[in-house]
């Protein structure tokens, strides 16, 4: 079996390239959104500049791209391989790229022009790439595609139409719009249908996540919600002619949605700090050196999973088992679930948990390095109980074959030599009744049908020391009171008048009448009481009598050999046998 972890798949740190290229992003981001705040705030006619009476609207804006910058390093450190940081990096940096129509160079006019509501879409890109690091489904894959190719067709035909027209930013009021154009319409409809495409599949995600998934990516996945309704509003309000202060309140609503969203990407970092003081706590918890099911309880509470599911390698099976014994089924190792524990080349456990984990292997490694120990032990034990639990089968096994082994002799000789020694008596007494012989053969002919008869007897009581028919048919208490009436001593019976399974009630039948032949033979009682009460689903049966006292199984094989019985089906034999109190036993036996 593979023993690659999705560790492998996410790297705790970036190789030298990657902290490269995450290093200069980050000085050429930071640079550009400082040389271009201060050229918006400097510059006269621009968007931004029609917000300089309001400071808090300025600062809004401004902080937007830095807060994606901040994340997105962060994000892309945390995850060079995925694509969450590099997109978030990119929409900041582009954030600003709308201020380049402040420079007084047509390029760059035309380029900040272009560029000026590229973000939003990169947003919806990220929104589509978070949490896996990539587009997994082709219609997402195509959908992406087709709204940075709609995006930059339309804005660079509304730049041809009417881009000296007036600077492009925040949403102009409608009354700046030159000549009625329906560019800004076909743009802002644009914005609308992706946003509503891409907030259905992100909604759909998070119908489909687990839990955990839930609590790691919820802030994500609502921020972006958030988001959506008010770049929609905002759009719709711009098409459908809304009041401009209308416009302006839900433009600033759309920017501090922005605003948030970064924070709420942080959000997952941030849960993963606070998960490290879990694991602190569970260092403490495996100071008591818990039992395999209560570590994988302690694991999945570290580790916020409660669908985690503990699996330690049986070289007996080849395969993983839980704390019981059971298989533990393993998903593929590329379906971001499994991460296996190792002791040197040699698998050790392995740990199914959320997908969620997956983006956080740092910290499944920080809770397996801190439970390896106690992971190792555990093993041993569940595989303890794994061999404890399968000799108590076999030995159940055992004992359902003698059973019916009983069952067959028992059979077999009521059936067969039971029934011809019948026949051989009859046979003798017809004999001497129909044919002519001399005295002396009368006689010996009348001992050979006696001698039959009580061999018949004989017989018909070893079958019923066997294996009794009216056990079978009637059940135990009918069986324990017939063997009562045979008994020489009294004998009083009150045992519940139902059936139970059949290895119960032979184990129940023969512990009763082994135990009646002792009490009669060796502890010379005068009487016995028989008693049984079920409760809780277990049958306890108690045997008293007033003899001698003094049973020690250490001294004998009988006592040993009920005790034997007892826990071949599962059951306990308790023993009180003070000398000359007489002697209880208590027969307790599951009966489900």
């Amino acid at each position: 079996m593979s023993t690659t972890s999705t560790a492998e798949r996410h790297p705790r740190r970036p190789s030298r390239h990657q902290t490269l290229a995450i290093v200069l992003s980050g000085v050429a981001g930071v640079v550009f959104a400082a040389v271009m705040i201060e050229l918006a705030w400097n510059a006269d006619g621009h968007s931004l500049v029609g917000f300089q009476h309001s400071v808090l609207a300025f600062a809004v804006a401004a902080a937007i791209g830095i807060a994606f910058l901040t994340a997105g390093l962060a994000a892309w450190w945390h995850r060079p391989d995925s694509q969450v940081g590099m997109l978030m990096v990119a929409a900041g940096t582009l954030w600003y790229a709308t201020d380049l129509q402040a420079t007084g160079s047509p390029v760059l006019y035309a380029l900040g022009y272009w560029l000026t509501y590229l973000p939003p879409v990169i947003v919806g890109h990220l929104a589509l790439v978070y949490p896996e690091g990539r587009l997994t489904r082709r219609a997402e894959r195509r959908a992406v595609v087709a709204s940075y190719v709609t995006y930059l067709t339309l804005q660079g035909i509304r730049y041809l139409s009417e881009g000296r027209c007036f600077d492009i930013g925040l949403p102009a009021p409608r009354s700046h719009v030159c000549g009625g154009s329906i560019l800004p319409d076909l743009v802002s409809t644009d914005a609308i249908l992706f946003d509503a495409l891409f907030l259905v599949w992100v909604v759909q995600r998070w119908r489909a996540a687990s839990a955990p998934a839930r609590r790691v990516h919820g802030p994500v996945w609502l921020g972006f919600s958030f988001l959506s309704a008010a770049l929609a509003g905002s759009a719709l309000a711009y098409v459908i002619h809304l009041p401009d202060v209308v416009q302006l309140l839900l433009v600033l609503s759309y920017g501090l949605s922005m605003l948030v969203l970064p924070f709420a990407f942080l959000s997952g970092q941030l849960r993963v700090r606070l998960a490290r003081l879990r694991i602190s706590d569970l260092v403490l918890a495996l100071q008591d050196s818990p039992g395999p099911a209560r570590l994988r309880e302690l694991l999945a509470r570290a580790l916020e999973d409660k669908t985690l599911a503990l699996g330690y390698w049986s070289e007996a099976t080849a395969d993983y088992v839980d704390a019981f014994g059971r298989r533990v089924a393993i998903p593929r190792p590329d379906a971001g679930r499994v991460t296996f524990v190792e002791r040197r080349d040699h698998p050790l456990a392995v740990l199914v948990h959320d997908p969620s984990l997956a983006e956080h292997q740092s910290l499944v490694r920080a809770a397996v390095a801190a439970a390896r120990l106690a992971i190792e032990n555990a093993r041993l034990e569940a595989l303890l109980h794994a061999r404890v639990e399968e000799l108590e089968a076999s030995r159940a096994r055992v004992a359902e074959a003698a059973l019916n082994e009983r069952r067959t002799i028992e059979r077999d000789l009521h059936d067969g030599l039971q029934h011809r020694l019948l026949r051989l008596s009859w046979l003798a007494d017809r004999a001497g009744a129909v044919v002519d012989v001399d005295a002396g053969a009368r006689p010996a002919l009348a001992e050979l049908a006696h001698e039959a008869r009580d061999a018949y007897a004989e017989l018909r009581e070893l079958a019923r020391g066997i294996h009794p028919a009216i056990l079978t048919e009637r059940g135990l208490a009918a069986a324990v009171e017939e063997l009562a009436l045979r008994a020489r001593v009294p004998v009083l019976v009150d045992l519940p008048h139902e059936r139970w399974s059949r290895p119960v009630e032979a184990t129940a039948f023969f512990t009763i009448s082994e135990a009646l032949t002792n009490a009669v033979k060796h502890a010379r009682a005068e009487r016995v009481a028989i008693r049984g009460r079920r409760t809780a689903g277990r049958l306890a049966i108690e045997i008293a009598d007033d003899g001698a006292g003094g049973a020690d199984a250490r001294h004998g094989t009988g006592l040993r050999g009920l005790h034997d019985r007892a826990a071949a089906a599962g059951g306990t034999l308790t023993v009180d046998s003070a000398p000359g109190r007489g002697t209880s036993l208590v027969l307790d036996l599951p009966c489900e």
